[in-house]
């Protein structure tokens, strides 16, 4: 017997059974449909790493370039997160830059992967700066395209300086100007000796600059900003006679020293050196000439 809204009713045991039953199903059925409806979806935002980057593209060839991404937590399946790249400079897959993989699949429970970028310098202009605009997307869900990863491809003319001593020896093909005169060469020049003061930087001596047997003079290599490597000097004197300047200061002593604004460049591409220098030359005690002296040392 059961009692419903305060009236009895009576049952035959094999009714009240069934009827058990069946009541115990859809109080097992509902519990399910709770479970269902209550159960979590697993969502993970993917983030970058670090928030921009420049990547030096230079002469001799590129390592790839490593874009690290992570899930904001570890999910228990695996995880799709997919790359998608664009450029305001029109740089393009394939051509200036190629993506190694446009998808990086992170296992269960773990949370970093990585995305693997080279560039090509030859497709490039020195100097030229490609920027692409990254963002991600798990599982193909573009609701995750938030986070913006800006990476630069920057073309210089450097290449990688191992050992400052790969630069000694003769330039047959040295080159100079003085001013705004005719270029004059080739001729020979010599670096003579390096020392090297740091893993980034040397001071060499070159000799037979101006082609008229003069000391040598000392400058310096940087090569710490692959941007920018640069040749740099001091006020020297005890050059060289000022004679073969001109005849007029015969007798005299020559002097070097900076240019104002003016930093000379150095290359180590394909087995090959070259060095720019640029300088002002002078009197010593008397002044300085007003052009600038570039010299081009060339194997």
């Amino acid at each position: 017997m059961i009692t419903v809204n305060n009236t009895k009713y009576t049952f035959k045991k094999g009714y009240l059974l069934f009827f058990t039953v069946v009541m115990a199903m859809i109080v097992f059925l509902l519990q399910s449909c709770k479970k269902t409806d209550q159960s979590p979806v697993q969502v993970s935002q993917p983030h970058f790493l670090i928030s921009q980057g420049v990547y030096l593209v230079n002469q001799s060839g590129n390592d790839a370039y490593s874009i690290g991404v992570s899930l904001d937590k570890p999910l228990t399946v695996e995880t799709k997160v997919d790359i998608m790249v664009t450029s305001p400079t029109n740089a393009i897959n394939g051509k200036q830059y190629s993506l190694t993989n446009s998808s990086a699949t992170i296992p269960a429970g773990q949370t970093s992967g990585q995305f693997n970028l080279t560039a090509d310098y030859t497709k490039m202009t020195p100097g030229q700066d490609d920027t692409l605009l990254l963002q991600l997307s798990v599982n193909g869900s573009t609701s995750t395209l938030k986070q913006v990863f800006t990476l630069v491809l920057r073309a210089i003319p450097g290449c990688p300086i191992a050992d400052a001593n790969d630069f000694l020896g003769v330039y047959a093909n040295t080159t100079e100007i003085f001013g705004t005169g005719s270029p004059y060469g080739p001729y020979s020049t010599r670096v003579d000796s390096v020392y090297q003061t740091s893993a980034t930087s040397a001071v060499i001596a070159v000799g037979n600059l101006y082609d008229a047997g003069w000391n040598n003079i000392k400058f310096k290599l940087d090569w710490s900003n692959p941007a920018n490597y640069t040749v740099t000097l001091d006020t020297q004197t005890g050059i060289g006679d000022a004679g073969t300047l001109s005849s007029t200061y015969a007798g005299s002593d020559i002097s070097v020293r900076p240019f104002a604004g003016q930093n000379g460049t150095i290359t180590n591409c394909n087995g090959s050196q070259k060095i720019v220098l640029k300088m002002q030359l002078g009197v010593t005690g008397l002044g300085w000439f007003s052009p600038l002296y570039t010299v081009i040392l060339d194997r």
